[in-house]
C-alpha cells in the first residue's frame, strides 16, 4: 500500500558510526535514520527537541548536521549565526540515551565574519565536516572558504570567492617501514 509523499531536505551525508549508517532526515522535526549493517534493523532517534526550528531552517537561518563522537557515539551540530552548537547523545545512568549540550563554539573572534547583508541569511554555512568531526569547513556571506579546526580552534583562509558546495578534508595514511 502507498503512503503520502514526504519531502525531505538532506543538510549532509551518511555517516558510520560503529556497524550502523547513520543519516539526517529533516521534515517536521529533525529525524537521524540509523541502519544496523550486522542486525539489518532501521532505527529513527529524534534530534535535540529544543534545538529544532523548522521555519528557522527553510528560511537558511541555521544548519544541522550529526558526526561521529570520539566514544563511538552521535554528536548533533546546530550552526545558528556564527556559533556552533555541539549536541552529544548519552546514556544516563539507567542506560537512558539523551541529547546532552556538550560544547558551544564562538568562532567569530578567529574568523574575519561581518553580519549577513541580508538578515534571513546565514552569515555563515558549514561546507563539510571530516569524518572524526574535528575540522568543519565553513563559507562565509563574504563567499570566502575557511577551515576551523574545532579543538585547537585554529582557522585558515582556503580560498577567496570559489564557488563552492560542499568540501571533504583529504586524509591519508600508510604503514610505517612499508
Amino acid at each position: 500500500m502507498w503512503s503520502r509523499n514526504i519531502k525531505t531536505f538532506s543538510p549532509c551525508s551518511n555517516i558510520l558510526i560503529e556497524n550502523s549508517v547513520c543519516w539526517l532526515v529533516i521534515m517536521e522535526r529533525a529525524v537521524i535514520l540509523l541502519f544496523d549493517l550486522d542486525r539489518q534493523n532501521l532505527a529513527f532517534i529524534d534530534g535535540p527537541l529544543d534545538e529544532f526550528d523548522i521555519n528557522a531552517y527553510m528560511r537558511g537561518e541555521c544548519h544541522y548536521s550529526i558526526l561521529a563522537a570520539d566514544s563511538g557515539g552521535l554528536n548533533f551540530i546546530v550552526l545558528a549565526g556564527f556559533s556552533v552548537r555541539v549536541w552529544k547523545r548519552m546514556s544516563d545512568g539507567d542506560g537512558v540515551a539523551r541529547w546532552m549540550l556538550g560544547n558551544t563554539i564562538e568562532p567569530s573572534s578567529l574568523l574575519p565574519l561581518r553580519p549577513a547583508e541580508d538578515k534571513h541569511k546565514m552569515p555563515v554555512t558549514i561546507m563539510g565536516l571530516d569524518d572524526d568531526g574535528s575540522v568543519i569547513f565553513r563559507l562565509a556571506d563574504s563567499g570566502d572558504v575557511f577551515m576551523v579546526h574545532l579543538e585547537s580552534m585554529q582557522c585558515k583562509k582556503l580560498s577567496q570567492k570559489l564557488k563552492y558546495g560542499l568540501c571533504y578534508p583529504f586524509a591519508s595514511f600508510y604503514a610505517a617501514g612499508k
